[in-house]
């Protein structure tokens, strides 16, 4: 595990060389769940309405790109779907988007 400290110097070293760190806000715990497309899109929803119940409206949902993940893979078309569904949109990050960061 990487420490605070190094971690905001390879994040000024890369904006230094004109990349944008961007991080993330929903976590999907895609990583933990086997086999279960149903619990990835249950906790990436209680995760967006947590952030809304706190006023983070401006979200970056986590998830994991490993062939090994086939819940992951089989959850992402029902998500996408459920979120225009419950009203989202899906923006491209630019430079100008609200770009989510949180550097321990």
């Amino acid at each position: 595990m990487l420490s605070g400290f190094l971690i905001k110097e390879i994040i000024q070293y890369l904006n230094n060389l004109g990349y944008i760190h961007a991080d993330w806000n929903v976590d999907t715990l895609d990583s933990y769940v086997k086999d279960d497309e149903s619990k990835i899109i249950s906790n990436a929803l209680t995760s967006m309405k947590r952030n809304e119940n706190n006023n983070h409206y401006h979200q970056t949902v986590l998830m994991h790109d490993d062939i090994k993940k086939s819940a992951t893979i089989d959850a992402l078309p029902l998500l996408i779907e459920k979120l225009i569904y419950y009203g989202y949109h899906f923006e491209t990050l630019t430079q100008n988007s609200h770009i989510i960061k949180h550097v321990k």
